[in-house]
């Protein structure tokens, strides 16, 4: 398989019901937990964990949400170190994207991760994604998609 063959946007997702456990969840507001649950299924969201930031788009998804709302909400979220936000680049990244799912244990889906990394214009979630692929090679070395060249790449800061 071609790496430029691979799918760059998710078709699936993964929320666990363990989220709710997660430390400081519960105490997000009601609009941050929903902002958060919606971009995590986004139809958008790459395999990298990113999103194109179109505050309006994200309040078009609920009748009663405003972009201003959506703006307020991100805010909460990237203070509770939730989301990574780089207006400049109009990209948001989940924070523990890669390393609360499995893609790494997948090659294909590594692969997928990789190819989405590419397509990623912020510098700031660039790092942010490395620093957690780094995290998750210390944590697992020998998830099966942490040897592929392509994370290597990421790893090493390659271009």
């Amino acid at each position: 398989m071609t790496i430029s063959r691979v799918r760059k946007v998710r078709n699936t997702t993964q929320i666990k019901p363990q989220i709710w456990a997660e430390p400081g969840y519960r105490e997000l507001t009601s609009l941050a937990q929903w902002l958060y649950l919606t971009i995590h299924s986004h139809p958008q969201i790459t395999w990298a964990g990113t999103l194109d930031w179109h505050p309006g788009r994200l309040a078009a998804m609920a009748i009663d949400t405003t972009a201003d709302d959506i703006r307020h909400a991100v805010k909460e979220l990237a203070t509770h170190n939730w989301v990574t936000l780089d207006e400049e680049t109009d990209e948001i990244y989940l924070n523990g994207y890669q390393t609360g799912d499995s893609h790494m244990r997948i090659p294909n889906l590594a692969r997928a991760v990789a190819v989405a990394y590419a397509d990623i214009h912020s510098r700031t979630i660039r790092n942010t994604i490395r620093q957690e692929l780094h995290q998750l090679h210390q944590a697992e070395p020998y998830s099966s998609g942490l040897g592929l060249q392509e994370i290597q790449d990421i790893l090493t800061n390659k271009p």
